[in-house]
């Protein structure tokens, strides 16, 4: 950037620009680094809303700039400090780096503040040393003095003004942990809560509860279920302002070949009972609980379609589908409610079943399912169908509630608009006159064509925004948020019809950020 000025006294800014041939402003796509077109209006507000507080890369279009900074004989910052060795003053940015190197060409008995040496250098080491004998004479002279075991005053002004301190004394050692600390540690902690992990212990403390409390809600034993069978991350996002962080268990899949590539993944864990955390091929989605239920949610379709609407398929495929299912079961997604009353007897009562029944029941069995719906029957409640898992019209509106703007605003006005449109468009889903059913739309907001039985970690919402370039509507499923736009002040609502065409692309859309 250049401090050049132009007659009126104003600063230029990016003088190179001119001579580019015009330049298209870009921004990165979410989880990525590619660059795309920045398409809107190239106004303040127009760009405030597009990308908040984001960065944006201009391109040059005709011709490349130089890569060469223009000269700038303008210190960073004009602030100074002395040096505590040499006395002289340098620049706050110039000051760090000369206080490494100030003590090592002085002659001098005072050592530098130990947040400057290099950990596990020859000066550190000695430091250290030197540190140590000093700690240990005041530690005797103040036992000569005061037998409280109290640190002297200098000490304990040190301490204050340094911080914590560990196995050196006044040694502060700060640590920049990258990616591949993140993911060595993640590995450690996933290794310990596998080693620590015992099923049998797990079940028996579900079951204890289930006795202690007399519980007869399927409900609430089903929660304490997860609690004790779903480790690593948590399945939910709750607070938005929170990342949540955690051991997971990481699988690629290609939703064209689900099935296949499902079973692939799932049967290679070898620990199941960490959170799932799933990437669909060529997706961009980053998992915070959206994909992984949209992953069960056609995992446990098609299982449906393959294992029981056909005739039967190879009997050790059924023993990956009882896992997928369970998994479902546990980590919020859809119960198997296809399965018919003597195929839930088979699978979990019946003393001799059917050899594909068999090994879905051993499936269970391993994930500690089967020994609590042995123990408890009212669990199998869960795996019948039922009026309340049916989506209304009423019970999807209840579900995505609006976020309205200020009262008397005119930007609630317009959000009142569109939503009674959409009301009208529910209502034509709802009455089957459209191609979309009321699941694709809660799925296209939540991931899941249904409401966990355990509910969502945040209630679903209906955000209206002001247009920008396009009507199709919007969704982030890992917070349950549905994103509709209406008209603004230049760009005009479109007619219903063309609305409904543009809800009915989006919500019969499957891919996470393609459309």
């Amino acid at each position: 950037m250049s401090e050049e000025k132009d007659n009126d006294g104003q600063t230029i800014g990016f003088p190179a620009l001119k001579a580019a041939g015009g330049f298209q402003p870009m921004k990165v796509e979410p989880n990525s680094k590619t660059l795309v077109n920045l398409n809107c209006p190239l106004n303040v507000r127009s760009l405030k809303l597009c990308i908040g507080q984001g960065k944006i890369f201009l391109r040059p279009i005709q011709k490349s700039l130089s890569v060469i900074p223009l000269k700038n004989d303008e210190k960073v910052s004009i602030l100074k400090e002395k040096c505590f060795e040499c006395g002289q003053e340098f620049s706050l940015q110039d000051l760090t780096f000369h206080v490494e190197s100030c003590g090592k060409d002085m002659d001098t008995d005072e050592e530098l503040p130990p947040f400057y040496r290099e950990v596990g250098s020859e000066d550190d080491n000695r430091n250290r040393n030197d540190e140590d004998k000093e700690n240990e004479n005041n530690e005797n002279e103040n036992n000569e003095n005061e037998n409280n075991g109290n640190e002297t005053e200098e000490n304990q002004n040190h301490e204050s003004t340094v911080g914590n301190r560990n196995d050196s004394a006044f040694n502060i050692t700060v640590e920049y942990v990258g990616q591949d600390d993140i993911i060595s540690q993640e590995h450690d902690d996933f290794k310990k809560i596998q080693e620590d992990f015992d099923i049998i212990e797990s079940v028996n403390k579900i079951l204890n509860h289930g006795f202690a409390n007399n519980n007869n809600s399927p409900v609430e034993l089903l929660r304490v279920m997860q609690e004790h069978l779903v480790l690593g991350r948590s399945l939910e996002v709750r607070d938005v302002s929170v990342a949540e962080e955690g051991p997971v268990n990481f699988i690629m899949v290609d939703r064209a070949n689900l099935l296949v590539t499902g079973f692939d993944e799932i049967s290679q864990l070898d620990f199941k009972f960490m959170c799932l955390r799933v990437q669909f091929y060529c997706e961009r989605a980053e998992d915070s609980g959206g994909p992984r239920k949209d992953f069960f949610n056609q995992m446990v379709r098609e299982i449906k379609e393959e294992f029981f609407d056909k005739e039967a398929l190879p009997i050790n495929k059924y023993y990956n589908a009882g896992t997928v299912m369970g998994l479902s079961m546990l980590q919020n997604g859809p119960f198997p409610r296809f399965l018919k009353e003597d195929e839930i007897k088979e699978i979990f009562t019946k003393e001799k079943p059917e050899l594909k029944y068999l090994h879905i029941r051993q499936a269970f069995k391993d994930l500690g399912i089967l020994q609590v719906f042995q123990h408890f029957p009212m669990m199998l409640h869960l795996l019948r169908p039922s009026p309340q898992y049916n989506l209304t019209f009423r019970k999807v509106v209840e579900l995505l509630q609006p976020l309205w703007e200020e009262e008397g605003s005119n930007a609630k006005m317009r959000q009142k608009k569109l939503y009674a449109i959409f009301l009208k468009y529910l209502r034509l889903v709802h009455g089957g006159k459209r191609s979309v059913v009321l699941a694709d739309i809660l799925r296209f907001t939540t991931g899941s064509e249904e409401e966990p039985l355990l509910g969502y970690g945040i209630h679903p919402t209906l955000k209206i925004l002001p247009v920008l370039s396009s009507f199709l509507p919007t969704s982030n499923t890992c917070i349950n948020q549905l994103q509709l736009y209406t008209e603004t002040m230049t760009i005009p609502l479109l007619k219903e019809n063309e609305l409904f065409s543009k809800f009915d692309v989006s919500f019969l859309h499957r891919e996470f950020g393609l459309a």
